[in-house]
């Protein structure tokens, strides 16, 4: 039937048979012969679908192959999705490497990460795919340097042969490449006081958007934790509104367990410009130190225009272990946020502070008829949490664990929500 339908002379129709023989993957190499004929189809959609049959098939469309080399030279909208199947294809397909490298030298226009996906795939059976890799690391221009680090470091090179690859771009003139160079030499362990020194230097970047992620990798690594908190510092008084830095959440983080973090946050909020912004009194209510005016302004963010913004304020509530009427008011509102993350973040604040409030347990029993199931569920383990009449560490105990199993089956993982 689906072979049929790839002679309908209706394009939805055959794009339709050609999402089916996505789905059959190497099962339909029947079909390699008639799929050839369709790469001329005059309609894009189709030929696409094409190249995303062949690739679903793998090797066994290898009699493909030279028809597919032939279009990488021919069709220029269809050139990085047709070397992607060529790699996919495997040894068959091993002349496009020559052809990707010189269109990512001659096309400023090609968007470069597919093709470099493509070198990625042929690089474990064909060492020329690799080598095209590392001399793309010294292409001008600087995304396709970083998508060619990106992908050697995925190919899991020895970490002494990464160091040597990658070390020359810690110097590099683009700081985004410099960035991903100093991550990755991290995560390998390897020119560590290096990777650091430019991570370091990074955070007084004119760009916020740069220092953010350099003060994100330095604090995940846990490496020379006591000397960033001054460099955060300094960083925020880097040019522009304070909140658009984003390294508040970073000294926030370190707070937990240096000092000095939790004296910066709370010497921020004592300069005089009225209420502290919205990352800073997150970034309080997180750690514990809630002040009346950090409350108000993440009670007051829960209704935001900005869905990450809500998600934040409900994610840091969730931090509170008992809350006041007003509190317990303005997380009710969230159950109905139009956002699934906020919602069950508000339900899961709730159940945190059940034992505590008799509001917070009656917005939980209205919880109950939640449309969202997750709502739901909270909500009921927070109110049995809730009336248990165990001692206060042990319902803590019992949240924790309940929390953990929330997480897991709605995200897949325990993590703080990511910001957009």
């Amino acid at each position: 039937a689906v072979l049929a339908a790839l002679d309908d002379p209706s394009p939805k129709v055959v794009v339709q048979a050609l999402a089916s023989l996505v789905r059959l993957g190497p099962s339909g190499a029947a079909a390699v012969s008639r799929l050839l004929d369709l790469l001329d189809h005059k309609e894009p959609e189709v030929r696409r679908g094409v190249i995303y049959a062949l690739r679903a098939m793998g090797p066994v469309a290898a009699p493909a192959a030279p028809a597919l080399l032939h279009l990488l030279d021919r069709d220029a909208d269809a050139f990085s999705q047709a070397a992607m199947t060529l790699a996919s294809i495997g040894e068959a397909g091993r002349a496009a490497i020559p052809k990707v490298m010189r269109r990512l030298r001659d096309d400023p226009d090609l968007v470069p990460h597919v093709a470099i996906d493509a070198l990625a795939k042929f690089a474990p059976f064909a060492p020329e795919a690799r080598s095209a890799l590392i001399e793309l690391l010294r292409h001008p221009d600087g995304q396709v340097r970083l998508s060619a680090a990106t992908a050697l470091s995925e190919l899991g090179a020895p970490p002494d042969e990464l160091a040597s690859l990658l070390g020359g771009l810690l110097l590099d003139p683009d700081p985004w490449v410099r960035y991903s160079a100093a991550r990755i030499l991290l995560d390998a362990s390897r020119e560590v006081d290096a990777a650091v020194a430019t991570l370091k230097r990074l955070l007084q970047h004119a760009d916020p958007s740069i220092r953010a992620a350099a003060a994100g990798v330095l604090a995940g690594s846990g490496r020379g934790s006591q000397d960033l908190v001054p460099l955060l510092v300094e960083a925020l008084k880097n040019g522009g509104p304070r909140e658009e830095h984003g390294v508040i959440p970073t000294l926030g983080r370190l707070a937990r367990t240096i000092p000095a973090a939790r004296a910066a946050l709370h010497s921020l909020a004592r300069e005089p410009a009225g209420e502290p912004g919205l990352t800073l009194s997150i970034a309080l209510v997180e750690i514990g130190d809630v002040t009346p005016e950090a409350l108000r302004v993440v009670l007051a963010g829960l209704h935001s225009h900005q869905p990450h913004e809500r998600v934040d304020c409900a994610w840091a509530l969730t931090h509170l272990d008992d809350s006041s009427e007003e509190a317990v008011a303005a997380v009710a509102g969230a159950l109905a946020d139009g956002d699934a993350q906020a919602r069950v973040l508000a339900a899961y604040a709730l159940a945190r502070w059940g034992h505590t409030t008799v509001e917070s347990r009656r917005v939980l029993a209205e919880g109950l008829q939640s449309s969202d199931p997750w709502v739901r569920e909270v909500a009921s383990e927070g109110l049995i949490l809730a009336r248990s009449r165990s001692s206060l560490w042990r319902v803590s105990l019992g949240f924790a664990s309940a929390a953990a199993r929330w997480w897991r089956r709605w995200r897949g993982r325990v993590d703080r929500p990511r910001r957009s």
